[in-house]
């Protein structure tokens, strides 16, 4: 594949919609400049034990934001960091909360990289147990042989700080490549002779195919070591990071066929043999690649499986196991959500690799199928508790209005707590005035979740606005503690 051109490099990004939305990005009007800076004021009583939620419009920001990623600070859980993308603007957008979620300032950071301008995408975000905050993301250029792609990590030293963005990508690349969709984690673990090390993942379409590439920083995001390939093949792709507490770190992804998660013991430099923890269902054609599957919730832009890999970092019992989240195909042909546990060296506990059925974390259909897509997952490191959130239609027997929802787990994840709803009305994006059609980002690609100290914090795309105002597609989050049966 050597000569590989960018615009073909660009058909390829648009599989995971990138790109597609930068140059939508570059026509959108827009319907006045977001404001600098908003307090969210919660639109339901706040959270305490049990099952209430308080929900919070994060954004309050005009046009749509889309696709969420969410961090807490492992030495002050009231400090939260959350991103999304900004969609028909420049920059990314991001959230801070100093009380637990209650309240957020929303602003367009980090600023845009100087060197590189254009539009940015595909946020992830990290804190370290220093309390410096990290923010990933997808900077796409306009060169004289089409667009680009590039990923920046921009960090600051705390919640009250401004971002610096660096000059230049981690890893940067000629015209013949183009990355995808980052992922980071940090490695905070307690008994970690890494504790502090900044890991992004992410694709890179070039002459070699296509690659998982990882890259570290034990600096605070100033300088990347050099990337290491994960995995190469014609269809990588989504990857996802965690470490345990002893420092081991853990990749998932998917490929054409199958999710796959690799553990490294020598801080990222190799991963071991690859272990299965699923086939995927094949995915729709009208979908345009081998990942995702239309379905009426999210008919344009589809749903892909969003492989998401957890560490449990307690002291519990079960302390180092590791967890595999995500979606696939049901037995009535709906999506629901699954997880599969292993032991810290990778050996199957449950799940499709232990020769049973897949665990499913949502309850079995009734007469009428219903989708739950998009999961997230997060272990509490105080508790151990797993965290799975998603999109539910249960209630919906059109399946096409949507509500973010969660369950948790107490038993490493054999046994679920009743799916709770978090969001407080349900989302359509097939409404008038959604970010639908052909070039919409609709939900986007995917959401996220973070736990600490016993709260869980799910935030997510918000599809509840009429159209009737600047406020469109809107990032909301709420705080929530374990349920019962959990």
């Amino acid at each position: 594949m050597a000569g590989f051109a960018a615009a073909t490099l660009l058909l390829s990004a648009c599989a995971t919609g990138s790109a597609e939305r930068a140059l939508r990005a570059a026509a959108a009007p827009r319907s006045g400049p977001p404001p600098a800076s908003s307090k969210a004021s919660p639109t339901g009583p706040p959270a305490s034990l049990g099952p209430t939620v308080a929900a919070v419009d994060v954004s309050n920001a005009s046009g749509p934001q889309s696709e969420t990623s969410v961090a807490v600070d492992p030495s002050n859980p009231r400090i939260l960091l959350a991103g999304s993308n900004n969609i028909g603007t420049s920059t990314m957008r991001a959230y801070s909360s100093v009380d637990g979620g209650r309240t957020w300032t929303s602003r367009d950071d980090p600023p845009p990289p100087s060197r590189y301008r254009g539009y940015s995408s595909d946020p992830a975000v990290g804190i370290d147990d220093r309390g410096r905050q990290y923010f990933a993301f997808l900077q796409i250029v306009q060169e004289a042989r089409g667009h680009l792609a590039y990923i920046f990590v921009a960090s600051r030293t705390g919640a009250a700080s401004n971002w610096t963005t660096p000059l230049q990508p981690i890893s940067p690349h000629g015209a013949n490549a183009l990355d995808d969709k980052p992922t980071l984690t940090v490695d905070v673990g307690a008994s970690s002779s890494r504790r502090g090390r900044v890991y992004v993942a992410w694709s890179r379409f070039g002459p070699s195919g296509k690659q998982l590439l990882l890259s570290s920083s034990d600096d605070g995001a100033r300088t990347w070591s050099s990337p290491v390939v994960v995995v190469a093949g014609p269809s990588v792709s989504d990857a996802s990071l965690a470490v345990s507490s002893d420092g081991d770190l853990y990749a998932a992804w998917l490929d054409r066929t199958a999710i796959w998660v690799a553990r490294s013991t020598d801080g990222g430099r190799a991963f071991g043999p690859a272990t299965l923890a699923d086939i995927r269902t094949p995915g729709d054609l009208k979908c345009g690649n081998a990942f995702a599957v239309s379905i009426p919730a999210q008919p344009h832009r589809c749903v892909r499986p969003v492989p998401t890999v957890t560490v449990d970092r307690s002291t519990g019992s079960r302390g180092g196991r590791v967890y595999v989240t995500y979606a696939n195909g049901g037995a009535n042909l709906s999506e629901d959500v699954f997880v599969a546990s292993f032991t810290r060296d990778l050996r199957p506990l449950t799940g499709y690799p232990t020769g049973g059925a897949a665990v499913q974390v949502n309850p079995p259909d009734g007469p009428s199928p219903s989708d739950q897509f998009l999961p997230a997952a997060a272990v509490d490191p105080s508790t151990g508790l797993l965290w799975v959130c998603f999109y539910d239609t249960g209630t919906d027997a059109s399946r096409v209005t949507a509500r973010f929802s969660c369950t948790d787990s107490a038993d490493g994840g054999r046994t679920w707590a009743p799916v709770r709803p978090v969001a407080s009305v349900p989302s359509n994006e097939t409404r008038a005035g959604a970010d639908t059609g052909k070039h919409g980002n609709e939900y986007g690609d995917y959401e996220s979740v973070a736990a600490e100290g016993g709260f869980a914090h799910p935030v997510w795309t918000d599809g509840r606005s009429d159209g009737s105002s600047p406020l469109r597609e809107e990032v909301f989050s709420a705080t929530i503690t374990a349920g019962p049966g959990g």
